[in-house]
């Protein structure tokens, strides 16, 4: 548990054209106008939890390494695994390959490790 978290749902994986800002700060794609906070409509935009943008800007900041694996049934054949930097900005050259089912998988890789005294409670 201390190495590596993760944690893999089932959902419908994030659109490729989302992924860059899916770490950033105040980022979701849950959202797609204010009202939507409000609506708590079956077929609203938000009807599944999700991962959201601030807590994986959150675990960006917190960790050594924040990886997502994820495909969608729309986009992808094969999924991708990609990786993010402490400010929640996509690596680049971090996208690969990857396979897996439809679905997202949240990796994260040495949380608290650069704040030692947060990490002995853990």
């Amino acid at each position: 548990g201390l190495e590596c978290i993760e944690l893999a749902d089932d959902g419908y994986g994030v659109p490729k054209s989302s992924r860059p800002y899916m770490a950033q700060r105040h980022a979701t794609s849950k959202l797609r106008q204010f009202e939507d906070i409000y609506d708590t409509a079956e077929a609203s935009c938000a009807p599944t939890l999700g991962f959201r943008g601030e807590a994986l800007f959150c675990l960006a900041n917190l960790s050594r390494s924040l990886k997502v694996t994820t495909r969608t049934i729309e986009d992808d054949t094969i999924g991708e695994s990609f990786c993010f930097d402490a400010q929640g900005e996509l690596i680049a050259d971090s996208i690969v390959p990857t396979p897996r089912s439809v679905g997202t998988t949240v990796s994260v890789f040495g949380l608290m490790e650069a704040l030692p005294v947060r990490r002995v409670d853990m």
